[in-house]
């Protein structure tokens, strides 16, 4: 009679093993990824980056997922150490998931700050999902460039913006435009004014600036939105800030002028 209680028991113990494989398959075949997943997936985009302001300028990594998420505000947590006075070492985390999500689709997104650099060499030990990339920083007094000091295994860093030409300084840029076809005689006006201030023409090399693209004397990432025609300006200003408010003074009414200074001043008119 035991015996034949055990060999139930055991056809028993069995039958429900089998079941909660089953079961255990078709609730892992019925997972699916979900928004709130921390993890860094497909890897990350990284843009070299120079932040203006009246102090001296910051060097910065921004950093976007390839995955894109259903909530506009999440974040990349990190760990940033200098290790010595030429290397740091960056570790990315995990995603950050925030409470309340802002509509919209998009990347998760960080600014890694490494402070005011000297030019010269550094190094960066880059860890992403537990996979390490030794990258190179060249600094000098015109360019920055960020670059893989050799050949990587994995495909985690991909390197959106890897070089970037400095603002120098006294640099003036902006855009000018008009809503009225009316208005539009008023360039030639406006761009005559203009060169009559303390401005001298703009003799950074090609390239991209971060806040615009110099190529052939034009310039664009430049404001557009809502006018019928717009126009840039690229200039080294010495001037008195006075003039700019004059200039924008006499054609306030009949044209709109976003101008733009090294030193991160950002004037909207």
């Amino acid at each position: 009679m035991k015996q034949k209680s055990d060999n139930i028991f055991r056809k028993f113990n069995s039958l429900f093993t089998g079941i909660a494989i089953l079961l255990g398959i078709v609730i892992l075949g019925s997972c699916s990824k979900s928004d709130n997943d921390s993890i860094i997936r497909d890897g990350v985009n990284i843009q070299v980056w120079e932040a203006l302001s009246q102090n001296p300028h910051e060097v910065q990594l921004k950093i976007e997922t390839c995955e894109m998420y259903n909530c506009l505000n999440f974040g990349i947590n990190y760990e940033l150490k200098k290790t010595s006075s030429n290397k740091f070492k960056v570790e990315l985390t995990s995603v950050q998931i925030e409470e309340i999500c802002e509509a919209g689709s998009g990347p998760a997104r960080t600014v890694i700050s490494l402070g005011n650099l000297n030019p010269g060499d550094y190094t960066i030990a880059f860890i992403v999902n537990d996979n390490d990339y030794d990258l190179k920083l060249n600094i000098s007094d015109s360019r920055i460039k960020l670059d893989f000091a050799n050949e990587p295994e994995g495909n985690d860093i991909h390197l959106a913006l890897n070089e970037l030409q400095r603002i120098p300084a006294q640099t003036l840029w902006g855009s000018v435009s008009v809503s009225q076809s009316a208005n539009i005689p008023l360039f030639e006006d406006f761009f005559m004014s203009l060169n009559e201030m303390d401005v001298n023409d703009f003799t950074g090399v090609d390239g991209n600036y971060g806040y615009f693209i110099k190529s052939n004397n034009l310039i664009t990432n430049v404001d557009q939105t809502g006018a019928i025609e717009t126009r840039s300006f690229l200039k080294s200003f010495s001037g008195n800030p006075e003039q700019i408010i004059n200039l924008e003074t006499i054609f306030k009414d009949s044209m709109s002028v976003n101008w733009y200074y090294y030193d991160g001043e950002v004037l909207y008119y």
